[in-house]
């Protein structure tokens, strides 16, 4: 992580996690969708906590060379998809089939670009 993690958090039933990686990563599950096994593990492992999300960025360059940040994804989990989750043994395929996964570059698994060939990142 670069920098500490953005929180957000409406009582105890919901939160949104927002952090930014160090480094530009190939997008995929080990580097991107794992680490977060443990936050969702944490955070219903409260009988009160409902639903939440994590957003996921990256240092980028422009193609015109300037710096800037990619959001990579935005990953959200309820109580319902966490029942069905072994937070100590599920991967990141089945992380994003059970929670709400939006892929935002062209590098993340089930990206799908959007009409006009905007690829993202």
């Amino acid at each position: 992580m670069d920098g500490s993690p953005t929180v957000d958090c409406s009582g105890q039933t919901s939160c949104t996690i927002s952090y930014t990686v160090k480094q530009p990563t190939s997008g995929n599950d080990l580097d991107l969708i794992e680490p977060t096994r443990q936050m969702w593990k944490a955070f219903f492992a409260d009988p009160q906590f409902q639903s939440g999300t994590i957003h996921v960025s990256d240092p980028a360059t422009t193609s015109g060379g300037k710096s800037h940040t990619a959001h990579y994804y935005t990953l959200t989990c309820d109580r319902n998809a966490a029942s069905q989750i072994d937070w100590d043994n599920v991967d990141g395929k089945g992380i994003r089939t059970l929670c709400d996964y939006t892929p935002q570059i062209k590098d993340m698994p089930g990206f799908t670009p959007l009409p006009g060939g905007d690829l993202g990142g």
